[in-house]
């Protein structure tokens, strides 16, 4: 039980590392003025991502 707790914990941590990665990726995007759309869509993966729905960029 302890294996699979300390996994899930992990887990969690390699999802809170991705979902700072995409902020920081939107935040780069948007001082660079790049095409709305493209903004857009890293918006929907960062909300997917905080809840829980990762998915392949």
């Amino acid at each position: 039980m302890g294996k699979l707790f300390a996994h899930s914990a992990n887990l969690q941590k390699l999802q809170h590392v991705k979902v700072q990665e995409l902020v920081i990726t939107g935040a780069m995007i948007a001082e660079r003025n790049l095409p709305l759309e493209l903004e857009q869509y890293l918006n929907v993966h960062i909300f997917l991502s905080i809840n829980g729905f990762m998915s392949c960029i």
